[in-house]
């Protein structure tokens, strides 16, 4: 079967993808590698996400790490939404303000009911920086009318570029 999101991932990778979500416009994130259940997206540490010592903040780590990791269900373009249940983080090295740092999610499990997906965030000399675990569950909501919506506004964005 055809995969249209994944399809559409993998025309902007080395670009800033179009996303519904804002709290991932924010992070502003480019994408770098796509493949069906596993993304990467490289991100920079901006002063906004940083905490008062100037490095990059644990809960901006959690939003990444939520973020990218429902991007990577989203590119298995399922017929259902899937909501996150726990997210479990730890902090492994610091991220300085302007450093660039690579985000990988990958799907380790698909069932039918539940998703369970892994996180990694290193530095581009490949230190790791983060871990995440996070499960997710299949919701009753049809992706079909966030698809069309996103398709419009995918299509807005790419007209004020």
């Amino acid at each position: 079967m055809e995969n249209k999101v994944l399809e559409i991932m993998k025309e902007h990778i080395g670009q800033k993808i179009f996303t519904p979500s804002p709290v991932g416009r924010w992070l502003d994130g480019r994408l770098l590698h796509a493949e069906e259940g596993e993304l990467i997206f490289e991100f920079e540490v901006r002063e906004e996400m940083s905490n008062p010592v100037g490095i990059l903040h644990g809960g901006m780590i959690a939003a990444i790490a939520d973020e990218v990791l429902g991007a990577a269900i989203y590119s298995c373009d399922l017929p259902f939404i899937y909501s996150t249940i726990n997210l479990s983080v730890d902090m492994l090295r610091p991220a300085s303000r302007g450093q660039k740092v690579d985000a990988h999610a990958k799907i380790v499990r698909k069932g039918r009911r539940i998703v369970h997906a892994v996180f990694e965030l290193k530095s581009k000399e490949g230190k790791l920086l983060a871990t995440a675990t996070s499960n997710f569950v299949v919701s009753d909501v049809p992706t079909a009318p966030m698809k069309e919506a996103m398709a419009m506004m995918f299509k807005e964005w790419k007209l004020k570029q």
